[in-house]
């Protein structure tokens, strides 16, 4: 296909608006789109490509990242594109899809817990 009809076009092409985060909760196919969009995750630019380091196509990508420092654990951080729960009424659904994004990732090690959620079957 043609890619710009003239030469200042190509000054607005970048790689961000091809190359867009797709992140979609695989229920919400069957979802109305008003619901879906508000389950699935923010559709973003994104850096990389499917045969690079920062591997990052539209649907999929890597599911987690990670860096260990050998020398103090403390230092170890991690990154994936959800958040720390799959459940999506959680308030951590989406919670570390922005440390991700930004490949800035979070700690390992927590000094404490800030919430829980105790999900258990109905007693019809």
């Amino acid at each position: 296909g043609q890619l710009a009809k003239s030469p200042e076009e190509l000054k607005e092409m970048t790689w961000g608006k091809r190359n867009r985060s797709q992140i979609q909760h695989p229920f919400t196919k069957q979802f109305p789109k008003l619901l879906a969009k508000l389950i699935n995750f923010p559709e973003r630019p994104l850096a990389g490509d499917g045969l690079v380091v920062r591997v990052n196509k539209p649907t999929n990508g890597a599911s987690m990242r990670m860096v260990i420092d050998l020398s103090d654990f403390k230092n170890s951080r991690f990154s994936q594109p959800g958040g720390q729960s799959g459940y999506f009424l959680s308030p951590h659904y989406q919670d570390l899809f922005e440390s991700w994004y930004l490949g800035r990732g979070v700690g390992f090690e927590s000094t404490e817990m800030e919430s829980y959620q105790l999900i258990t079957p109905s007693q019809n």
